[in-house]
């Protein structure tokens, strides 16, 4: 029903409805985003934390979520720099997210896709199809924005 519900009324309210629902597949977790991790952290790789991968105290450097996201469109307010679900096409790496992730900054990206790619197998899912809704990777735009904000002396 609420499919129907959303399909009701204003086209433009459930098209930017559906990108806020996107989740990133387990499988570009594990494969393509665990490969940004160690590139640009060799030294921490899977033990990596969240706050180091995204430090959004330092609004001044991109981590490696607003950077993926800094020159492409955002699909829901039109302005250049999209949240880094919104970076990626295919079925593969983004789709409806089917769970929510809860997680704290301290966690390591390796810890946290371990448990994703565990509970896939344990529950017999295929990475590709299993898209979660992880913060960091949904609001990359909203700490554009608040930059956007913050140099414009608004704040």
């Amino acid at each position: 029903m609420g499919n129907q519900c959303c399909s009701i009324g204003d086209p433009e309210k459930k098209r930017k409805t559906d990108l806020d629902l996107l989740g990133v597949s387990v499988h570009h977790l594990a494969n393509y985003f665990m490969d940004l991790v160690r590139a640009k952290y060799p030294d921490s790789g899977n033990d990596t934390k969240i706050y180091q991968i995204e430090d959004l105290n330092d609004l001044d450097k991109n981590g490696i979520i607003r950077e993926e996201g800094k020159d492409t469109q955002c699909p829901i307010d039109d302005r250049r720099g999209a949240a880094y679900v919104h970076t990626l096409q295919g079925a593969d790496h983004v789709g409806p997210a089917s769970i929510m992730l809860s997680y704290t900054w301290r966690y390591t990206i390796g810890d946290i896709v371990d448990v994703l790619t565990n509970y896939c197998k344990s529950n017999g899912l295929n990475p590709k199809e299993v898209c979660m809704d992880m913060l960091s990777l949904r609001e990359s735009t909203s700490g554009r924005r608040v930059e956007e904000t913050r140099r414009s002396g608004s704040v």
